[in-house]
């Protein structure tokens, strides 16, 4: 038996083929690079987004805790105090350290700001003044020494057309401020975010609102009257009444004149046409009152 020996060839790859080798893995790694590159910029504008979010959150519920806490008042316009669409005012009470106190505070966003880069600015006045210190016309008002902090940024309401607060159900464009400030019972908040401008897929929408628990309403002051003897009318102040259920005090006046403070009375007028207001005031201070023409014979 014979074997024949042969010998393995001892050619390596050619040049060419390295050459092509090379550039294959350079392509595989740019394609990985870039896959790469693209998923960071995605994770990196989901956490921008999550950040944006969580902050917008928080903002709200830092003002839907204040409005559920806002300070009952006496004084006119009483619980909120200035209501725009992208303008809020009230008083409102804070715990701090066991410790209750009342501070006013605002909330704005500047109309004059670019687009996608409005703020949502806060102002706080810890020690109550008797009028509001910050100019309508400005915000952040800064005069004086006044301070203001950024609450929520890249707000784009505005540019939007769109109200940040609405009051009582209201919502939609931007419109003129409710016009009797002491019967708003509820307030919206309603914001468009976006953290990244000009990039309109990344905007989104956050909604809150808050009834103010706190609020106190006026009594409704209302009465009647009837024919008594010649010249003498009876007032009956029975009509009048407290939403809130509390007790009420009651002061006549009339022209003539004549005074009273039960809930009704025999007036000796004379003959003829009298005007007769009725005052209401409930156990917090909040008074109305109604006047009417009544003719005596």
């Amino acid at each position: 038996m014979t074997f024949e020996l042969t010998s393995r060839s001892e050619d390596g790859f050619t040049l060419v083929e390295l050459l092509v080798a090379t550039a294959m893995a350079l392509i595989v790694f740019a394609v990985t690079l870039s896959t790469l590159a693209v998923f960071n910029d995605h994770t990196q504008n989901l956490t921008q987004q999550n950040d944006s979010q969580n902050q917008a959150r928080l903002g709200i519920d830092q003002i839907v805790s204040q409005l559920r806490n806002v300070a009952t008042s006496t004084t006119p316009p009483g619980f909120v105090e200035r209501a725009t669409p992208d303008d809020l005012v009230f008083q409102t009470i804070s715990v701090a350290a066991g410790v209750s106190t009342v501070e006013r505070v605002r909330y704005c966003v500047p109309s004059a700001a670019a687009p996608a880069s409005e703020p949502l600015v806060v102002q706080t006045q810890t020690t109550v003044t008797a009028a509001i210190p910050w100019s309508a016309s400005q915000c952040p008002d800064t005069s004086g020494g006044l301070t203001s902090a950024v609450l929520i940024p890249s707000v784009t309401n505005v540019h939007r057309g769109i109200a940040v607060f609405s009051y009582d159900g209201g919502s939609g464009a931007l419109a003129a401020a409710p016009s009797d400030l002491t019967s708003i019972r509820s307030v919206g908040i309603n914001l468009y975010v976006n953290p990244e401008p000009g990039v309109a897929s990344d905007e989104y929408e956050q909604q809150s609102s808050a009834l103010l628990r706190n609020a106190q309403s006026a009594p409704t002051a209302a009465f009647t009257w009837s024919q008594g003897a010649s010249g003498y009318v009876n007032l009956d102040a029975g009509a009048s009444y407290s939403p809130s259920g509390e007790l009420l005090t009651y002061a006549w006046s009339c022209t003539p004149a004549c005074s009273s403070s039960a809930p009704t009375f025999t007036w000796n007028s004379g003959t003829g046409t009298k005007t007769v207001k009725l005052t209401v005031t409930d156990q917090d201070g909040f008074s109305t009152s109604v006047t009417h023409t009544v003719t005596v014979s």
